[in-house]
């Protein structure tokens, strides 16, 4: 399980405790005990607290959630996260931040484009490329052509190139552990988003589709990656799309599930029975 989310408050440096009306640091030290739920620290006349105002014990927060909201809640583009810096005052955090836009643009960038490129690009292989996988065979019927993930794979990292330039880098086949990852993509500040594409019907058992969930969340522990996507290419005619559900977490780590429209018959009526 991946033990540190980067953007969450535990890192965030508006992380305070709130004694008396005062606004306080909370210590490196600190933060590990919270990591390991360890509040023996904090008095009782103390609480817990965002400097910047998203939540409050004493007014919006329930201390029984602390582990939750401080270590497990991601906070990419949510708020006004700024990594910790032991010593620095919360003005100067504040100010420091307030003449840093890119930063702020770059946390948008991370969580919201990525997921919709993934969206436009299925849109785009649903409407224009969904041929480009079949061939025919026999009795005109059709069959995938020769390695069809390699296919996918081209296209999706063509289409990443063409939409991000050099603001990402986007590498093939990196070695993981047990296995090879489709694509491993670096964002703006470093961060870590691992894609595997698998294809679905015909020869391809929705099974084998489905268990690129487990590599996903393999590969995302052993690189210590923030995001997994896993894009399934259905072919099915008569069930397409059916049994993926979007979002769910393997062995801690979330992942995203987008099905690609490849099919390459439009009516039920002229697909095999295969189909």
């Amino acid at each position: 399980m991946i033990a540190h989310i980067e953007e969450a408050c535990i890192n965030c440096h508006f992380l305070m405790k709130e004694c008396d009306r005062l606004k306080l640091e909370v210590s490196r030290q600190n933060r590990e005990a919270i990591r390991g739920q360890d509040y023996s620290w904090l008095q009782r006349s103390c609480s817990l607290a965002c400097y910047r105002g998203i939540w409050d014990e004493g007014y919006k927060s329930d201390p029984a959630q602390r582990y939750e909201i401080i270590v497990k809640t991601r906070r990419m583009g949510t708020c006004f996260f700024w990594s910790y810096t032991p010593g620095m005052l919360f003005p100067t955090a504040k100010e420091l931040q307030a003449q840093a836009p890119i930063k702020r643009q770059d946390v948008n960038f991370e969580s919201q484009s990525l997921e919709i490129c993934f969206e436009n690009f299925g849109e785009y292989i649903g409407c224009e490329k969904r041929m480009t996988f079949w061939r025919f065979g026999a009795n005109r019927n059709r069959k995938w052509i020769s390695n069809p993930e390699q296919h996918a794979k081209n296209l999706l990292h063509t289409f990443l190139v063409g939409r991000f330039g050099d603001s990402i880098d986007v590498f093939e086949e990196i070695n993981s552990g047990a296995g090879f990852i489709d694509l491993f993509i670096i964002m703006p500040r470093r961060r870590k988003i691992i894609v595997e594409l698998k294809m679905c019907g015909l020869n391809y058992a929705q099974s084998r589709a489905q268990d690129g969930k487990e590599q996903l969340s393999h590969y995302m522990i052993s690189k210590q990656a923030e995001n997994g996507y896993l894009l399934v290419f259905d072919g099915r005619v008569r069930n397409h799309a059916e049994g993926f559900e979007k979002h769910a977490t393997i062995q801690g780590v979330p992942i995203t599930t987008l099905v690609v429209d490849v099919r390459p018959y439009v009516k039920q009526k002229d697909a095999p029975k295969e189909f």
